[in-house]
């Protein structure tokens, strides 16, 4: 499962923006860390904040694949003793 995070703008780019209006970068983020699924709450109140999701250790997604995360993933549980 993965979760994709940005910022949209509101209407398409133009050859030659008008002064008067708004223009708005796409950033996207494809997140898979199963505890930020979990919890998307964390991931808009941050991006509301900071406008990026560094604080939760994710990057923004590019060309060469999807966002990388720098946050400790936990370990898989250890398997039982073998027969």
């Amino acid at each position: 499962m993965s979760m994709l995070v940005g910022l949209i703008p509101g209407s398409p780019a133009r050859a030659e923006p008008n002064p008067d209006q708004t223009t708005r970068k796409l950033v996207p983020y494809v997140i898979s860390d199963p505890d930020l699924i979990d919890h998307p709450e964390r991931v808009s109140e941050e991006f509301r904040k900071n406008l990026n999701l560094d604080n939760l250790g994710v990057k923004p997604a590019t060309a060469d694949g999807p966002s990388e995360s720098t946050r400790a993933r936990p370990r898989a549980a250890a398997a039982g003793p073998e027969s």
